[in-house]
């Protein structure tokens, strides 16, 4: 708490956008600034889909196929759920 405290808000501020993509992603302590990167994807994705819906149609059906497939897994894993607790 003392870091935050002593730091200028300008500065603190600034550090909240990264200046590396990647390196924001492996480190722990850049949740913040994960979140906004997604956040502007997301702002992006949502404007493209009202001005070029052609251009984002290959996106959007990715998109809509990974969340099948991943609630699909996220569904089985919680069927197991029940016998990897009668292992404990």
């Amino acid at each position: 708490m003392e870091g935050i405290a002593a730091e200028s808000f300008p500065l603190f501020f600034l550090e909240l956008f990264p200046n590396n993509l990647f390196s924001v992603m492996t480190a722990n302590s850049s949740i913040v600034s994960v979140v906004i990167i997604g956040a502007f994807f997301a702002t992006s994705i949502r404007f493209m889909r009202n001005k070029k819906p052609d251009a984002i149609k290959a996106f959007n059906e990715f998109r809509q196929t990974a969340q099948v497939v991943v609630n699909s897994v996220l569904t089985n894993e919680n069927k197991l759920m029940p016998y990897g607790f009668q292992r404990l």
